[in-house]
């Protein structure tokens, strides 16, 4: 005998099903005030904790900027670090 097939709940639906579903824009259309403000000034390096606070505010911010759309909490921390870590390299550059 074989095991029925369990379905599908929210809680498995992976991050790459919830991205596929997500409202996407490309960065060129969107307008310089719809980036979220990871811009500080940064005098040295910073600590963890530091870069922490930064990408919270960061995903917060393309939380809201989607509509405050649930289930993309993962996408919005990837792609929130991605920009802090950004941020943090050009503001090092000469």
């Amino acid at each position: 005998m074989s095991q029925p097939t369990p379905s599908k709940t929210s809680a498995d639906t992976s991050a790459s099903d919830r991205a596929a579903r997500a409202p996407r824009v490309d960065e060129e259309e969107r307008s310089p005030a719809a980036q979220p403000s990871v811009r500080e000034p940064v005098a040295g390096p910073i600590d963890s904790t530091e870069r922490h606070r930064r990408i919270c505010e960061t995903a917060y911010e393309l939380y809201a900027q989607r509509g405050y759309a649930d289930g993309y909490d993962v996408e919005d921390w990837l792609r929130a670090e991605v920009l802090v870590d950004q941020s943090l390299l050009d503001s090092r550059a000469p």
